[in-house]
């Protein structure tokens, strides 16, 4: 398997169909393409995302900014650590969308358990 990419002309040359072997090196043959040093993939999938995906991750985007100023400003509200609770919600964030793939139900859930967690330790908190 090569460890660098095919240029242009060179796929191209591939999508020909071709009379002999000795007029493409053989690498050029071969069912799937190199991507990235380790990584292959096949030549019928397509390298564009697709317009759903591009919308879901700026819909999550947007939410995660939108609960990190509601956190914020519910921060500054109640006087409370307000940055504080504007990075733990964009922290969540992250931690559910991102590192365990939950998608936008996991961020929201996220979110809703850190203003349920924030509500428990202000109860607790005052006297």
């Amino acid at each position: 398997m090569p460890n660098a990419t095919v240029s242009r002309k060179l796929v191209r040359l591939a999508a020909m169909e071709v009379v002999s072997a000795e007029a493409a090196p053989i690498e050029l043959l071969a069912e799937s393409e190199t991507c990235a040093p380790g990584v292959v993939r096949s030549k019928d999938c397509s390298s564009m995302r697709s317009p759903w995906a591009k919308a879901r991750t700026l819909v999550a985007f947007v939410l995660l900014v939108v609960f990190a100023v509601f956190f914020y400003r519910a921060g500054v509200f109640d006087d409370g650590p307000a940055l504080l609770w504007a990075v733990l919600s964009i922290l969540i964030s992250f931690l559910f969308w991102r590192w365990l793939q939950w998608g936008l139900m996991g961020m929201i859930l996220g979110q809703v358990g850190l203003f349920v967690g924030i509500g428990v330790v202000r109860v607790v908190r005052k006297p």
